[in-house]
């Protein structure tokens, strides 16, 4: 219990977080991240590491992206958008790569295939057929797993487990490339129109649309809960006999 102007309360250390989204564009070589509301571009851009960027997607704190260039599945720093790891795809032509939770898919433009890899050492674990004939994209919620396919131009929820189509949905552009999510939010984007959209979760269809920074978006995905620091909410406060709930009043600092 402390008192701060005459008011005595009991404090609670809550960690902060924060959400972040991200776009790689295959026409200019470059990633880009993006606020999860507007879908507008925050700060600079980032060359990628290869030259045919395809699928940028993350599960919990971690990023990752793939390109047709090089084969190659990295895991970048979320700051500065590097690369911190490569380990070669589980075929020769990745497009898409996201998840949910603890556990990362790629799809493949050659195969037809659904990889889900180890997120650490982002190997095989499982295959199955991909439900279109393109697939250019996947990715997932906390717990929803999504993907695309530019041929179809269908947009899928997909079991997690067994790779296989739930439902599925026409895109709302004629070109979806890149799809993935931040906790329940879902994205995707569209190489035929170059826009970036929100879906609804479980429509598929889009709630918000903006134009994309550039001529190529191929892979759209993001990162969660990711600490921000410590702030003290005050749960109860008491004052003149009174006790008072005061659990939304956040604090940036603790009172001396």
């Amino acid at each position: 219990m402390a008192t701060f102007n005459g008011m005595k309360w009991v404090p609670e250390e809550v960690i902060v977080t924060t959400e972040r989204l991200y776009l790689c564009d295959n026409d200019v070589d470059l990633t880009y991240e993006l606020d999860v509301d507007t879908l507008l571009q925050i700060g600079g851009t980032v060359a990628t590491p290869s030259n045919i960027p395809q699928g940028m997607g993350g599960i919990n704190e971690r990023l990752y992206h793939c390109d047709t260039g090089s084969d190659l599945i990295y895991e970048f720093d979320i700051d500065t958008r590097l690369s911190i790891s490569t380990t070669s795809a589980p075929a020769n032509n990745p497009v898409g790569v996201g998840g949910i939770a603890e556990r990362l898919y790629v799809s493949d433009y050659d195969t037809d295939l659904i990889y889900e890899l180890n997120p650490n050492t982002k190997l095989q674990i499982s295959n199955a057929s991909s439900p279109g004939t393109n697939p250019s994209g996947d990715g997932g919620t906390i717990d929803r797993l999504y993907h695309c396919d530019s041929s179809s131009q269908q947009v899928y929820e997909l079991n997690p487990n067994t790779k296989l189509s739930i439902s599925s949905v026409a895109g709302p552009d004629n070109q979806p490339q890149g799809i993935g999510g931040v906790n329940e939010r879902l994205y995707l984007c569209d190489e035929g129109s170059n826009d970036l959209h929100e879906l609804d979760l479980n429509t598929k269809l889009s709630i918000n649309t903006v134009s994309a920074p550039n001529n190529g978006p191929r892979g759209m995905g993001g990162v969660k809960n990711i600490p921000l620091g410590t702030k003290v909410i005050i749960q109860k406060a008491t004052f003149g006999g009174n006790e008072f709930n005061l659990s939304e009043l956040f604090l940036d600092t603790k009172p001396q």
